[in-house]
């Protein structure tokens, strides 16, 4: 096993062991108990839950953008490491404090900007890292499915551990039972925080510069084709897919070990070098003499490649996806912190019994990154998406309208709405990043991940939006208006359909 694909294996196993125990913790303690226990002890204003909530977006739009930047300028992986894990102890440890104190206050906030920073340092970290040290393709895309299916299994398991804990200290929404599970959540995140320092980060700081590769045919071809470089080092090339440019790990070496067998060809020699340059000398003129077309047809042909041109088509993908994400997390930020409450404050839901609710949607959450990837190589990932992310807006109009149902019926929409919402549509956030890292070049990962950093804070940021809108004009105005912003999303992520469609067709993907 070569060195690159042991550091792989490696970081995908920790990467993994790190994605069940952070996500444990953080299900725990941030997804159905932080909203009550706030609203609790903001006196039932669901305003004041909003405006905590929001505070996490505005540090993101900083911290991220500035941590990604810092990522692709010095490629200081251990340095960052360690960086996040000092985040994660101070911010876990402030949050410990404000769950201690049951107070409303600037330490509370000052807490919630801690808890966004560590949230943008870890996903654009570990995320980094994993692109850097898997290949482009259906490898990639498998490596953050696997990652996705056991962060969906962390959700899981947090759930579980939650029905344990107010089956035990008591199934009621109290001051114990719900600082006991928030402070276990806290323990667990940080124990995640911790595996992070077993990653192997020396491969991706050992990689050389990235320059592109000329791929040459003709009888030059002949010659460069009894070359055999091993594979001690790697560089991108950008390669044009219809329309979308994935970046394509080639071997080169500046200093060139040869491999020997029956099979490997021999040590390049002096003759065959100069074979190799008297062949380019010889084809050069052959290929200007075949190949003079029109100043008319140069003209033309120059303009399609300035309005096609394999980077302006990805960069134009990149910011589709970006668009898309951003949309419609603005929408769910508006109302998915507001799920627990409206079961728990309107539907009566007790704590056991909507952590069974929620296990049961994490637990089949789980396949659900891997379904996706099997279902996108039937019809395409992007296709895969937007089907998939249909399911939201039609939840959202179910838990809009339960109130105004008749008690039983309102729970079994509102319980049966969350399960399907939390249970499948997660399930392409690993393809629509797997997508992401293939359109965008190794030096500018950090950044684009930033950018899905800040697409996390404006889901926290639109809570104050929801929590206007619930607290001043009801359930239904705010559901229907994230439902609307879903839809809009699906819409913009369409515009990537006739792309793939055309890869499909070329046989290309």
């Amino acid at each position: 096993m070569t060195k690159a694909s042991s550091a792989t294996n490696i970081n995908v196993y920790v990467l993994c062991t790190y994605s069940v125990l952070f996500h444990m913790g953080w299900s725990m303690w941030e997804r159905n108990v932080f909203p009550i226990w706030l609203l609790q002890v903001a006196g039932g204003s669901k305003d004041v839950v909003g405006y905590v909530m929001s505070v996490q977006g505005a540090v993101a739009v900083i911290a991220a953008p500035a941590f990604g930047s810092v990522l692709d300028l010095t490629q200081a992986f251990r340095g960052l490491v360690l960086a996040t894990v000092a985040i994660a102890m101070g911010a876990l440890g402030a949050l410990a404090h404000v769950v201690e104190r049951n107070r409303l206050d600037w330490r509370l906030y000052g807490a919630v900007c801690l808890w966004s920073v560590l949230l943008s340092a870890q996903g654009i970290l570990t995320d980094s890292l994993l692109a850097a040290t898997t290949d482009k393709g259906e490898e990639r895309g498998w490596a953050f499915a696997l990652k996705s299916t056991f962060w969906r299994l962390g959700a899981a398991l947090g759930q579980v551990a939650n029905l344990v804990i107010f089956a035990v200290e008591g199934d009621e929404w109290e001051a114990r039972p719900m600082r006991f599970a928030l402070h276990a959540g806290l323990c667990t995140c940080a124990m995640g925080a911790v595996s992070l320092l077993f990653l192997d980060h020396q491969t991706a700081i050992d990689r050389p510069p990235q320059h592109a590769l000329a791929v040459r045919d003709g009888p030059t071809a002949d010659l460069l084709a009894n070359e055999a470089p091993s594979a001690s080092c790697e560089a991108d090339s950008a390669v044009a897919v219809a329309g979308r440019t994935q970046w394509q790990p080639r071997s080169c070496s500046p200093s060139t070990t040869w491999r020997t067998g029956s099979d490997m060809p021999s040590p390049p020699s002096s003759s065959h070098a100069a074979a190799v340059d008297a062949a380019l000398r010889d084809e050069s003129p052959q290929r200007a003499q075949t190949s003079s077309p029109s100043p008319g047809r140069v003209n033309e042909a120059r303009s399609r490649a300035v309005g096609r041109s394999p980077q302006r088509q990805a960069l134009r993908a990149r910011w589709v996806l970006f668009s898309s994400v951003l949309v419609r997390v603005c929408g769910k930020g508006m109302v998915m912190r507001f799920n627990p409450i409206l079961l728990a404050d309107v539907h009566h839901l007790t704590p056991t019994v909507l952590a069974a609710v929620a296990t049961t949607a994490q637990a089949l959450s789980v396949g659900a990154p891997l379904a996706c990837a099997l279902l996108g190589r039937l019809i395409g990932p992007v296709h895969t998406i937007v089907a998939v992310r249909l399911i939201e807006p039609a939840t959202f109009i179910a838990l809009g309208l339960s109130p105004a149902m008749p008690p039983l019926a309102g729970r079994v929409a509102s319980g049966g709405s969350l399960l399907l919402l939390l249970a499948l549509p997660v399930g392409t956030r690993a393809m629509e990043k797997a997508l992401l890292m293939d359109m965008t070049p190794p030096k500018a990962r950090g950044r684009w991940n930033a950018l899905e950093s800040i697409n996390r804070g404006s889901w926290a940021g639109s809570a104050a939006v929801g929590g206007f809108l619930v607290h001043h004009t009801g359930w239904l105005p705010a559901y229907v208006t994230a439902a609307a912003l879903t839809v809009a999303s699906v819409l913009i992520m369409s515009a990537l359909l006739r792309g793939e469609r055309r890869e499909r067709a070329t046989g290309i993907m």
